[in-house]
């Protein structure tokens, strides 16, 4: 690669060339999969939501996606899957009388 210095077009050095390279495509894709990382994680927060349980899978598959930035070829990614049900299930509440009934037929 040539470079042109006060008129005078010469080859670059091999610093030269280090420091004028064009940034690598690993440095460009980090930020696109930190984004669809975090879309993936966008896609799931309902699943955190108080009046909710989530389920271990689903807790499983969330910290995997955080955990992508940290694989060890990042930017290269092996996305996580989802398996499961994103919901726990929940046990229903007994009411005052279910539980004065469940009382009676056990004796207390």
């Amino acid at each position: 690669m040539k470079i042109n210095i006060d008129g005078v077009l010469r080859d670059m050095t091999e610093a030269e060339l280090a420091e004028n390279a064009p940034t690598s495509i690993a440095h460009l894709q980090a930020p696109a999969m930190r984004k669809l990382r975090d879309q993936l994680l966008a896609e799931t927060d309902w699943t955190a939501s108080s009046d909710l349980k989530m389920s271990d899978e689903m807790k499983t598959y969330r910290q995997a996606l955080r955990d992508v930035p940290t694989q060890e070829k990042f930017p290269e990614v092996t996305w996580p899957e989802f398996t499961g049900s994103p919901l726990a299930p929940v046990e229903e509440e007994k009411t005052t009388e279910e539980e004065k009934t469940t009382e009676e037929e056990s004796g207390e």
